[in-house]
């Protein structure tokens, strides 16, 4: 029905003006740089859990820019919640796949402004 599409319509510019009128400006050069923080790129290495050892780089993104395929994470997602306000050197536990893995931070990066 064309109307029901029309009002759904108007409802999401609605929902988008919000979040555009909410949006702020988050420079990395504003960032601490030996904690993580919203639009750091942080690597992690496993200390306990399945892969010990291991690796992974991700950054910490708005939720519009997700995207899991190119290791971008919302800040509102688990790991990025419980990697936030940690620095160099210190580690996070949470579960992953029904597992507790402890995550090293073992650097911080913000992309220059």
């Amino acid at each position: 029905d064309r109307n029901r599409a029309l009002t759904i319509a108007r409802g999401k510019i609605k929902d988008l003006n919000e979040r555009i009128v909410g949006a702020k400006l988050v420079l990395g050069s504003d960032q601490p740089k030996d904690e993580v923080r919203f639009g750091a790129t942080v690597t992690v290495e496993t200390k306990k859990g399945r892969q010990v050892g291991l690796k992974r780089t991700l950054s910490i993104v708005g939720v519009d820019e997700a995207d899991i395929t190119a290791f971008k994470v919302g800040y509102i997602a688990p790991i990025a919640r419980s990697l936030t306000g940690l620095h160099l050197g210190e580690s996070a536990i949470l579960m992953m796949g029904g597992v507790e893995e402890t995550l090293e931070v073992v650097q911080i990066s913000y992309h220059s402004d």
